[in-house]
């Protein structure tokens, strides 16, 4: 008699670090609040002090070689790693500062398994609300608004890397060059996924950035680089 092992579904959630001053909250916050089978990756990019070993999450350590934050970077490491496991069906992404509303996440969770698609939590939609830095605000629908004529899409917001993945798109997907270290390495994922006709949703998000000082003016001629580098093809 054939023996069926029943695999439990777990949602993997990415945190790629910077300052981990203020990861402490979001993990405490997730451990009260997250009610789905979850698994934690800590993507930890540091200079020169290896940081502190968390024995409750997964943790990936990649040393930084530039002055930007290199989101993508952070982004893809997490993404291989929930890959090789197989109860992980659904990835999604965080700020270390819980910068976003995750009140939905068993939601949306629950929303792909049941209907394959990408969620995206928009900054851009009607009921969607932002406390940011007002040239943070201008620079995000600039940009998703020169995104979306060229896509000749409905989709608003191109950048916002708090989305939620089904790992089966994942796998089938073709993923950005590696040298986008940016979060315009997840604009490009959502392009590529865009154009081979996959299933992609926003939902209205609310947005509190604490930590407006992890990309500054200095950053900016980088970020239009890649943005042109991730659009361009």
């Amino acid at each position: 008699m054939q023996t069926v092992v029943n695999i439990v579904t777990m949602l993997g959630i990415i945190i790629p670090v910077y300052n981990p001053r203020s990861l402490d909250n979001t993990l405490a916050w997730l451990r009260r609040h997250c009610g789905v089978p979850h698994r934690i990756c800590v993507v930890e990019h540091y200079r020169h002090i290896r940081p502190e070993q968390r024995d409750d999450v997964d943790h990936v350590r990649v040393k930084r070689e530039h002055p930007w934050p290199e989101r993508g970077t952070g982004s893809r490491l997490g993404m291989e790693h929930f890959m090789t496991v197989p109860e992980i069906k659904v990835v999604t992404e965080l700020d270390e500062d819980c910068s976003q509303d995750l009140s939905d996440i068993d939601d949306c969770y629950n929303s792909i398994l049941q209907d394959s698609h990408v969620i995206i939590k928009s900054r851009r939609l009607l009921h969607s609300r932002q406390d940011r830095p007002a040239v943070r605000q201008l620079v995000t629908n600039m940009l998703g608004g020169i995104t979306q004529r060229i896509m000749h899409s409905d989709i608003r917001d191109w950048s916002h890397t708090h989305r939620y993945y089904p790992v089966r798109m994942l796998e089938t997907v073709e993923w950005p060059a590696e040298s986008l270290h940016t979060h315009m390495w997840n604009t490009r994922l959502l392009i590529n996924m865009h154009r081979a006709g996959m299933a992609i949703r926003e939902r209205s998000a609310v947005v509190s950035d604490h930590n407006a000082s992890s990309i500054n003016c200095l950053h900016l001629p980088r970020y239009l680089w890649e943005y042109a580098r991730a659009v361009g093809r």
